[in-house]
């Protein structure tokens, strides 16, 4: 949540660099347009999507490689499959 925030902070709060010239826009409260706001939002939902796709597909490749959950018999039974 963090992150999250301190990517819409930026689009809110950010204001023009003339000095060194990395920026030329300015956040919303700073007399910007929403533009900024949107783009920084778009950007927190694409990185969650990345973030929850690439978790999906490992969780998917180690449960094909080794199971991840135990069969219902077993968990009633409480015994681990597998011995390492």
């Amino acid at each position: 949540m963090a992150g999250i925030w301190g990517m819409i902070a930026v689009g809110l709060f950010v204001e023009e660099e003339p000095l060194e010239g990395f920026s030329e826009v300015r956040g919303l409260f700073k007399g910007g347009s929403v533009k900024l706001l949107g783009v920084q939002i778009l950007a927190c939902v694409v990185t969650a999507a990345w973030a929850g796709f690439t978790t999906w597909l490992q969780l998917f490749l180690i449960n094909k490689i080794l199971p991840i959950r135990l069969s219902y018999e077993q968990e009633l039974m409480g015994m681990n499959v597998y011995h390492f």
